[in-house]
C-alpha cells in the first residue's frame, strides 16, 4: 500500500513539473505579433526600392533570427530534435511565404500598390500562426507522457 501511495505522489510530482515546464514555454503576446510583423516585412521588402531592400533586409533577417532564438533562451527549454510536426510546420510556412512573395510581385506589377496590404496581412497571419503553433507543439512535447 505504501509503495502505491509513494508511486502516485512521485507521478503527481512529475506531472506538476511537466506542467510548470510547459508554462515556461509560453511566449508573451508581443512575441507572436513581432514574428508576424517580420514575416510581413520580408514579403514587402521584395517590392521595395533597391536601396530600401539593401538597407533593411539585413535588419529584418537579424530580427527574424533573434526571434527564432528567443524562446529557448527565455524558457531555458530547447527541443532536442526536429520532430515531423515541427518540420512540416516549417516547410508549410516556407511554402506559404514564397507564394505570398510571388503574389506580391505579381500584384505590384499588375495593380495599385494599395493591394500589397492583402499579402502583407497574409504574411503577418502566417507568421503569427507559425509562432503560436510552434509554441503549442513545444508545450505538447514537454508534457508528453513517455
Amino acid at each position: 500500500m505504501e509503495s502505491n501511495t509513494s508511486a502516485r505522489e512521485t507521478l503527481a510530482a512529475l506531472d506538476a513539473d511537466r506542467a510548470a515546464l510547459a508554462e515556461r514555454t509560453r511566449m508573451p503576446a508581443w512575441y507572436h505579433a513581432l514574428v508576424g510583423v517580420t514575416a510581413a516585412a520580408l514579403v514587402l521588402l521584395g517590392v521595395a526600392p533597391d536601396t530600401w531592400t539593401s538597407n533593411l533586409m539585413p535588419v529584418v533577417l537579424l530580427a527574424w533570427i533573434g526571434l527564432m532564438l528567443y524562446p529557448p533562451r527565455r524558457s531555458g527549454i530547447g527541443t532536442s530534435s526536429w520532430s515531423l510536426p515541427v518540420l512540416l510546420l516549417a516547410l508549410g510556412f516556407l511554402i506559404a511565404l514564397i507564394l505570398v512573395i510571388v503574389l506580391v510581385n505579381v500584384i505590384a506589377v499588375e495593380t495599385s500598390l494599395w493591394w500589397l496590404i492583402v499579402p502583407a496581412l497574409l504574411a503577418f497571419g502566417a507568421g503569427w500562426l507559425l509562432s503560436v503553433t510552434s509554441e503549442r507543439t513545444v508545450r505538447r512535447e514537454v508534457t508528453r507522457e513517455r
